[in-house]
């Protein structure tokens, strides 16, 4: 006969269920208290490096200069700018006609050339805090931090907090990364999402389940729809499959999900706009000549963009987590082969679409780097550990020393290489005649900068509201491809200009005339002033060390309607568009 104890006999008749009902909930609780904690924790990391990101950002000067760090800077800013505009004032209208008619004001809409997720991102941000550069730059400077805060989580977890607060802070002080945050550029928000795609990835390989199959393919999505570089990130679950020799992950369940993902929501798009983005390649085809010219190129921007202490912490790291394990037939972790595949996978990417040489491109492989630096460094003070608790000790003041001199060696004022043009358009917003008119700008510089960073200045300072309309002589005087490498003067004397400007009419017309070399249509733009010294009045002018600034206002100013030409976009758009004041 079976004995029945009474402790059993009771749990059978649900006697202690409101004990186990209590100390379920005891744990229950606990459990949340320590993932409300772990969330303060992150929040906290998070605001600490945003405000170092802030910092940096200030000791560079990003907030005194212009949109002149880089050509794409103003485009990217003026496009974010439209976006934000639209959600608040035209919300429901049929957003291809305001576009058209926000270019046609403020030529440098570049939606399609680039994805739209940072635009929206913009758009998002200014919806609480504004969108002026002021704005934009502490939204650069959150994402910057965003991307800290994820490396020291990581490199915390695996090699100590010490390590992820050296590696969090040498990644803001790198000096691609302090230019790119103190400019407006989708380089910072692709990379913060690129790291994030890299640990999904990671993640899924490990447990395949749906919803880290989905995780992973919501990040890849984010990163494509920020910029066409992210498609490198397609090779990385191919390449680390193959790095990590495992027959479970070389072929993970679920893998239609983000495939699927990235079918839905990227390839369309892509296709779609795919004649936009390649008339800003160098060339339109692969080419074996274009990958041995940019490989070795690639190769050294790597070694400028890491300094010699992180490129050699890089390689010993990549060493000790990749290849020492392939030599020895080792299974290589599957969070450190999807990190090796991304740096492969960007750099062989980048070497096959040509595109423009440019150590930018790499930005987003970084973070990955800096993992196998700590990786690197780790495995070095494993080694002196072992020779004794001296010699260790001595190896932490070196690690610290190391953050240390990185610090100062990477802290550098980063001047803007470009005139600040926000002078210029605060003079004409000082001047109330020129309100409802329309204002000519022309560079000497191939790459227009200084017209862009005019456009951006203006449209900025009136928040988009249609007060000047800014046209660029490089668009309205010139048929040119969108970098300029074909060009053709529309007209060949400054009479002819000089109609063309009445036509419009142009009331004030801003010259930049830098050092170097000078496009054609500039020399016709400054006979068409001279020939006419009582038209033309000069009312503002600046010589700097990069060139001279010079503000031309019209003597005649008449109210009458202002006809904005028609605009050739048939390069980019097929097609030209032609848009009312």
């Amino acid at each position: 006969m079976r004995t029945v104890s009474l402790p059993t006999l009771e749990k059978a008749k649900g006697l202690v269920a409101p004990a186990t009902t209590a100390r379920a909930t005891h744990l229950g609780l606990r459990i949340d208290r320590v993932k409300a904690q772990r969330a303060t924790k992150a929040a906290l990391w998070l605001l600490l490096f945003s405000l170092i990101a802030g910092l940096v950002q200030w000791h560079a000067g990003a907030y005194g200069c212009g949109f002149g760090a880089h050509p794409d800077e103003p485009g990217h800013y003026v496009t974010g700018l439209m976006v934000y505009k639209y959600v608040t004032t035209a919300l429901g209208s049929n957003p291809l006609r305001f576009a058209e008619r926000f270019y046609a004001h403020y030529p440098l809409v570049a939606f399609g050339h680039w994805p739209p997720l940072f635009y929206f991102l913009q758009a998002t941000w200014g919806l609480f805090f504004g969108l002026s550069r002021t704005s934009v730059l502490i939204l650069m400077a959150a994402l910057a931090g965003s991307i800290s805060a994820i490396l020291y989580g990581i490199i915390g977890a695996r090699f100590g907090r010490l390590y992820g607060i050296v590696f969090a802070l040498v990644f803001l002080l790198i000096p691609i990364v302090q230019r790119h945050t103190s400019a407006v550029m989708a380089e910072v928000p692709l990379t913060l999402f690129t790291v994030a795609a890299v640990v999904t990835c990671s993640r899924y390989f490990a447990v395949p389940t749906p919803g880290t199959a989905a995780a992973f393919g919501v990040c890849l999505c984010a990163a494509i729809a920020t910029k066409g570089n992210a498609w490198a990130l397609i090779a990385v679950p191919v390449c680390a499959a193959l790095l990590n020799r495992s027959k479970h992950t070389a072929f993970p369940r679920r893998f239609w999900i983000p495939v699927a993902f990235v079918l839905v929501c990227c390839a369309p798009l892509t296709v779609l706009t795919s004649k936009m983005t390649m008339s800003g390649w160098d060339q339109q085809s692969f080419s074996l000549s274009f990958v041995a010219r940019a490989l070795p190129l690639y190769l050294g921007h790597y070694a400028a963009m890491l300094g010699p202490m992180l490129l050699l912490a890089s390689a010993l790291g990549i060493y000790v987590t990749v290849i020492k394990p392939l030599l020895r037939g080792i299974q290589v972790d599957i969070f450190w082969a999807c990190n090796a595949a991304l740096v492969l996978s960007v750099l062989l990417f980048h070497c096959a679409v040509p595109t423009s040489v440019e150590p930018r491109k790499l930005f987003m492989s970084l973070p990955s780097l800096l993992m196998f630096g700590a990786a690197g460094v780790n495995g070095l003070m494993h080694c002196l550990r072992e020779r004794g608790a001296v010699i260790h000790g001595l190896a932490c003041a070196c690690l610290l020393l190391f953050g240390t001199i990185t610090a100062v060696t990477f802290v550098r004022h980063a001047s803007a290489t470009h005139p600040n043009m926000g002078y210029v358009a605060q003079q004409v917003h000082a001047m109330p005649r020129l309100d409802n008119t329309a204002i000519l700008v022309a560079s000497s510089e191939f790459s227009e900068v200084a017209e862009l960073s005019l456009v951006a200045e203006i449209a900025s300072r009136e928040a988009g509201n249609y007060s000047h309309a800014v046209l660029r002589a490089g668009k309205i005087l010139e048929d040119s491809s969108w970098l300029g490498s074909e060009r053709k003067l529309l007209f060949s004397k400054p009479d002819q200009v000089g109609k063309a400007l009445g036509a419009i009419p142009i009331s004030a017309v801003v010259l930049y005339t830098g050092v170097g070399s000078s496009n054609d249509h500039l020399p016709l733009v400054k006979q068409t002033l001279r020939d006419d010294p009582a038209g033309w009045i000069r009312q503002y002018a600046e010589t700097t060390d990069r060139g001279q600034i010079e503000l031309f206002v019209s003597t005649s100013l008449r109210k009458q309607p202002i006809r904005l030409p028609e605009l050739d976009l048939r390069r980019t758009l097929g097609r030209t568009i032609h848009a009312e004041f």
